[in-house]
């Protein structure tokens, strides 16, 4: 199966769009619930004016001063409590404006995405935990949950949990599923990485195209994990070959968010 379009879906148009095509545009300010007000432009571009080098950005309480190359947008549109960086694989740094233009299937492949979102602290560690246990306990497909899935090696740090094929094919047979369905194939099932705290609590979730994929020149990693002191969680997703920099890719998320953080105390993290 070419998973190509499916990640071109992912990751584009957004991320492909160069600063020529828009203007300045006139500049307001918008606040959010959590009391961060940042400058946003509104009104229409045009060709012939370019964007400013930098967007603000705001992600809960904190406001973010980013630069336009890191964004994965580059027009900003930052929700108010998220927003979205990306960069080269695997260099982790900004791809050139000039090579975002033309779109080129190449870029989309050695592309990483960080998405970082705000989550109230009562709700953050749920929210979490849903990477990993089922919302229905009670009747769920034995691949959507850690505890039934069948764990394998380490590596890199990494615990490996693979599908469990016969309890999956039992419980769709069990739907009415006949023994030629796709979901009956081990490709259709990611391969999950697990790393915990000194607590043993689930601290990182990346869930990865699986081996069993054929084509694995378009496999891929959505790697999931949590800042506690900032009320965050972020997902990257990257090429399956970057697993092995699973740790540099989680420095590189949190060295971002607190570069870009405005207010010196801030960037100094909680007291």
């Amino acid at each position: 199966m070419n998973l190509l379009p499916r990640i071109i879906l992912t990751l584009c148009p957004a991320v492909f769009l160069l600063p020529s095509i828009y203007t300045h545009a006139s500049e307001t300010t918008q606040t959010n619930e959590h009391g961060c007000t940042r400058r946003v432009s509104v009104g229409p571009y045009t060709p012939d004016q370019k964007l400013p080098p930098t967007s603000q950005e705001c992600l809960g309480p904190y406001l973010l001063e980013v630069p336009r190359d890191h964004l994965f947008n580059l027009r900003g549109f930052g929700s108010g409590d998220s927003y979205s960086l990306v960069l080269d694989f695997p260099t982790l740094q900004p791809i050139p404006l000039a090579e975002r233009e033309p779109f080129s299937p190449d870029i989309v492949m050695r592309t990483v995405t960080f998405d970082y979102r705000y989550v109230d602290r009562d709700r953050l560690k749920q929210v979490f935990q849903r990477e990993y246990t089922p919302r229905d306990a009670r009747d769920h497909a034995p691949d959507q949950s850690l505890d039934t899935r069948v764990q394998q090696s380490t590596a890199y740090g990494l615990v490996a949990y693979f599908a469990d094929m016969e309890k999956v094919r039992a419980y769709y047979r069990v739907k009415g599923y006949q023994d030629n369905a796709r979901v009956m194939l081990p490709e259709r099932h990611k391969d999950w990485f697990i790393a915990r705290g000194a607590d043993g609590e689930v601290s990182t979730v990346i869930k990865c195209t699986p081996q069993a994929q054929q084509d694995q020149n378009f496999a891929r990693c959505e790697h999931t994990l949590l800042m506690e002191d900032r009320n965050t969680l972020v997902r990257i997703n990257y090429p399956r070959g970057g697993l092995p920099q699973w740790r540099e890719l989680e420095a590189r998320a949190r060295e971002m968010m607190v570069a870009f953080l405005v207010d010196a105390d801030d960037r100094a993290g909680p007291g």
